[in-house]
């Protein structure tokens, strides 16, 4: 890989993400220029980007629980989280699957798909233009949501339409609703859902309207990571949302999962070059024990350079 991307000039890019966002690349170009197409500013993350988030957190099933009740309309509650749960979507990979489950005093799911739908920069788009279709209206009916979610997964395991890996529940809510804990824990308890730990959940209290030591309580409860995220702050609420990195960070520093992984094609930051490919490899401080992952390395080539140097295949003959 170094021989064929770097030495010979084919990587456009070389970076270093860490584990809190922060990027470093070679060769330096200047960030947020203004009028700059697909431009970085202050808001990048390098965390909500594929090549991070496929060497940190490797393959997994994400499903988004979406509040979307009459009260998300105040103090831009609903833009925020549409703002949030896009650049979640972006992050996910190829490797992926993904769902979307939205709920007032009913759930529903996107396009009322019975299973979860690899993460393809397709389906992605389509999902992306759903969450900016959402119209705030009703209740909230947290147990809704959570069996929606659930019925969304097994449907899914049953038609082998997940990763095979872990499952994990993002709840964005701002309202107050009849405690879902024992939902949870009843499927919990049920080992034939799901098998020595294989899901996990991130309750998110949106905005000062929430009742956060009830969701804090209930979050405790069933072993969910609990964030509350005030009004107008769409940079916390991005990092609440994809606080499943760091858990899933943590699982493979104390498995010590090395090795490189692919993304598929996608625009880079700056898009200079056209379609760009990533190889990227994760970081660890090794220095102690259990490891601790500092970040991920990556080299870009253009997806052109690549299909350029592709190998032929061999010939067969058939005498």
């Amino acid at each position: 890989m170094y021989s064929t991307m770097v030495q010979t000039g084919d990587a456009k890019w070389l970076y270093f993400g860490s584990h809190d966002g922060v990027v470093v690349t070679y060769p330096g170009f200047v960030w947020a220029d203004p009028g700059a197409a697909n431009k970085c500013d202050e808001d990048y993350d390098s965390r909500l980007r594929s090549w991070q988030m496929i060497a940190a957190t490797g393959p997994k099933n994400l499903v988004l629980v979406l509040d979307i009740s009459g009260s998300m309309t105040t103090l831009d509650r609903m833009g925020g989280m549409k703002r949030a749960a896009k650049k979640v979507i972006d992050s996910a990979t190829h490797v992926d699957y993904i769902g979307i489950i939205t709920f007032n005093d009913k759930a529903s799911t996107y396009q009322d798909l019975t299973t979860l739908a690899r993460a393809s920069p397709q389906f992605r788009t389509r999902l992306k233009a759903f969450v900016d279709s959402l119209v705030p209206s009703g209740a909230s009916n947290f147990i809704a949501g959570y069996e929606a979610a659930f019925s969304l997964v097994d449907s899914s395991r049953a038609k082998n339409y997940t990763t095979g890996c872990h499952t994990t529940y993002v709840l964005v809510t701002d309202g107050i609703a009849a405690d879902p804990k024992g939902t949870v824990m009843l499927r919990q308890a049920n080992t034939r859902y799901i098998g020595g730990g294989q899901e996990q959940h991130f309750v998110i209290s949106l905005g000062s309207g929430t009742a956060p030591t009830d969701l804090r309580s209930m979050a405790c409860a069933i072993g969910a990571v609990f964030t509350m995220v005030p009004d107008n702050d769409d940079v916390a609420l991005q990092g609440a949302m994809i606080g499943y990195y760091k858990y899933y960070a943590l699982r493979r520093s104390l498995s010590k999962v090395e090795g490189y992984s692919w993304t598929a094609p996608y625009a880079s930051m700056p898009d200079i070059w056209g379609p760009m490919v990533s190889v990227t490899a994760p970081v660890y401080d090794k220095s102690r024990e259990p490891w601790h992952m500092m970040g991920v390395a990556s080299a870009d080539a253009t997806a052109c350079a690549l299909l350029e140097t592709t190998p032929e295949p061999p010939t067969t003959s058939n005498t």
